[in-house]
């Protein structure tokens, strides 16, 4: 870690300190980037459902049915947000993707713009999570 990172982090006591956006529904989020400067949450459209949890809780199925795929309207959208301030400062929506890794990640710096590249392990939809079961 940078040593700039390890001030934000030293700067901080409590998780809630560091930043909070508002969300319209919970997605899964398994991983995120990290460049010196930014924070890249992918907010995939695998979202977890309320409703869903008293259903499953009591017929003691698979945790992971207590979310659902709703790629087939909604994008995965790319959540940046500025190390210093904490504040988000886009949100670019991609294509649809399901994920649970990213790889690697750093930013380009060009004149006034800043380019992030991000390597994600990416899946067509959610389906890989079911294969993962032992049956």
């Amino acid at each position: 870690m940078s040593e700039r990172g390890k001030k934000f982090n030293r700067r901080s006591t409590r998780i809630q300190d560091r930043f909070v956006l508002p969300f319209e529904t919970v997605s899964y989020m398994h991983s995120a980037s990290v460049t010196e400067n930014f924070l890249v949450l992918t907010e995939i459209p695998l979202h977890f459902s309320r409703f869903s949890v008293l259903r499953t809780l009591p017929s003691g199925t698979a945790i992971t049915n207590m979310f659902n795929w709703n790629g087939d309207n909604m994008s995965t959208i790319f959540r940046v947000i500025n190390l210093d301030t904490g504040e988000q400062i886009a949100q670019i929506p991609g294509s649809t993707f399901f994920n649970f890794h990213h790889i690697n990640a750093f930013g380009l710096k060009m004149e006034d713009t800043t380019t992030i590249l991000i390597d994600i392990c990416a899946y067509d939809d959610h389906r890989l999570i079911d294969e993962l079961y032992l049956k």
